[in-house]
């Protein structure tokens, strides 16, 4: 049996990296030769992780607030290296 915290963690990391899949659909787009980035798309790829998360985070903080600080972090740093992994990714293939 998993206990509780160790839970919210996994659970932590796996809306982490869900999170940042409109980010990686922009970094996968933008190493495309032929592809044109619609500035107003990469905008909202860009707010729309932030703003869910932040949603996300508030409603853990007021239903489990004990379990906010491992689901926080364990959240912000999946979503933090899976962009950061897929920008060196894209970074090497456009360079």
């Amino acid at each position: 049996m998993v206990e509780p915290g160790v839970a919210y963690v996994i659970l932590g990391v796996l809306v982490g990296v869900a999170g940042a899949a409109p980010m990686l659909y922009v970094l996968h787009g933008a190493t495309k030769d032929e592809a044109r980035l619609d500035v107003r798309r990469v905008i909202a790829c860009g707010l729309a992780p932030f703003m869910v998360l932040q949603l996300v985070l508030l409603a853990v903080a007021l239903l489990r607030p004990e379990a906010l600080l491992g689901f926080g972090t364990a959240l912000s740093l999946a979503f933090l290296a899976a962009v950061t992994v897929a920008g060196l990714a894209a970074w090497r293939r456009m360079g």
